[in-house]
Formats: C-alpha cells, structure tokens, sequence
C-alpha cells in the first residue's frame, strides 16, 4: 500500500490485486493466522473488499445531503413491535443508547455460516452422524483442498461436496461471484471426471 501510494496509485487497484490471489494468500496463513485475521483484520477487509458502486454512492450522497439518510455506526440492542412500527435500542460503539420509532427494519448482516449445519435439517443430520462438521474458524462446513467433506474422524468423503461460500474455511475469498462460479465450475469439473472414470470399461491387457 506504501509503495501504491508513493506511485500515486489508488488503493482500489492494490486491493482488488490482493482479491485476485486471496485463496492462494489464505491457503498459506496457518490456521492461527487465519483466526488473527478474522478477529482483527476481517471488518477492515470487509468495508473496503465489498464496496458500493458510484451509482449507489451517488444516490446515498444525494440522500445524505436532503436528510432523507443518514449513517451511523452502532450495534442493534433491542427491538420490539410498537404497532404497525419497530421501536429499536442502538447501542453505539461507546456504550450510548438511543431509542428510535421505525416503520421498517432490514436486516443485511448476511448468512451465519458459523450456524450452517444447524440451519437445515438435511445439514443437522450429516453432522450428528459425523459425516460433515463445520470448519474451525466457524466459516462453513469443513473441505479439504478438493471441496469434498471431512468426517468427524478426519477422513474426506469422495461422493459429498461443497461448492460455494460455505467452503469458505479452506480457500477464503469465496463470497464474490465470480469467485462462487469459478469454484462450483471447479467441483462440477471433478464430479464429471469421476463419472467419466466409472463409464470407461477397465482393461486388463498381457503382453
């Protein structure tokens, strides 16, 4: 980032770089390095690798400036129905709490992956039979370097994938969508390789 900005060089351009490689830097953090990440680095990364459009920007400016919008940083407290309205507690990052009347609440914090295999009952029932667990970071389900499941004995299932974010434990930077396309590209590539070898007729041959 030094080295951008001493070129004068924007530090999207350094970011969406870092983005390009991210399964490879991830894939050689340890995993005490990757747990560091998470709790220190990982909102950080977050604001900056999901960033809004300039069309969005310009729009959220132009609310911003009418008093149609407003942005504050505070964690939800509580919330309790108040008629055909919300009643909401914020509580900001120094402890302040402020009582709001709302008309509509949305919720955009995104899927728990941490919560995935209790979140379904097909899910909950690979995972008390031990034939899937969730990763240690509380990403997703746990995947070797192939995206095939990892018992509870550690031995990886060739006939049960994943492909997609909940995968996210063994190759990071997988929420993007060219990031999801490429890796369920990658395990339908396998799949089909697999039923190609079981179609092919084996031969014994003797000289």
């Amino acid at each position: 980032m030094a080295h951008a900005a001493a070129h004068q060089l924007p530090w999207q351009l350094v970011l969406d770089d870092i983005r390009l490689n991210a399964q490879h830097i991830w894939q050689q953090l340890s995993l005490h390095e990757q747990g560091r990440f998470l709790r220190h680095l990982r909102p950080w990364w977050d604001v900056h690798r999901y960033r809004s459009a300039p069309q969005v920007n310009a729009v959220l400016e132009r609310l911003t400036r009418s008093g149609q919008f407003r942005l504050q940083a505070a964690r939800l407290f509580k919330a309790q129905a108040a008629g055909a309205q919300i009643d909401l507690v914020l509580q900001s990052r120094n402890g302040a709490e402020q009582a709001l009347r709302v008309d509509r609440l949305v919720v955009t914090t995104g899927p728990a992956h941490g919560e995935l295999l209790q979140s379904d009952a097909l899910l909950h029932q690979l995972q008390t039979s031990g034939v899937a667990q969730a990763d240690p970071l509380g990403l997703g389900i746990l995947v070797n370097a192939r995206s095939q499941t990892v018992n509870r004995h550690g031995d990886a299932n060739p006939h049960l994938y994943v492909a997609g974010p909940a995968a996210r434990g063994r190759f990071g930077e997988l929420m993007g969508l060219p990031q999801v396309a490429e890796h369920a590209e990658s395990v339908a590539r396998q799949l089909l390789e697999l039923e190609t070898a079981q179609l092919v007729p084996r031969c014994r041959c003797t000289a």
